[in-house]
């Protein structure tokens, strides 16, 4: 990805609502080391565990790549948009 990559309208406001800083969203999008192919053409793309220790050791504030663990951003390969901006953790389903 590249610092071109555009972001929906629907991927902010998701993001605000999920509690997903701009911040975090752009380090996602720069420094993903793990992606997975979804339908169409699309991918998943986030920070894994290994990622997050070379990021550290490269000297990025602790904090900031601490917040991004479990963060994931879907985009479109096709157009170089950020669809949508999601946690990875698995949320608990009130019925």
């Amino acid at each position: 990805m590249t610092i071109e990559t555009q972001v929906s309208q629907h991927a902010l406001k998701q993001a605000q609502r999920r509690g997903i800083s701009r911040e975090t969203l752009h380090l996602v999008l720069t420094y993903h080391d793990r992606s997975r192919k979804l339908p169409g053409y699309a991918r998943a793309l986030w920070i894994g565990p290994r990622g997050r220790e070379a990021l550290v050791r490269a000297g990025l504030p602790v904090a900031l790549i601490e917040r991004c663990a479990g963060v994931r951003a879907i985009v479109h390969l096709g157009e170089d948009l950020v669809l949508t901006v999601e946690h990875t953790c698995r949320r608990r389903r009130w019925v």
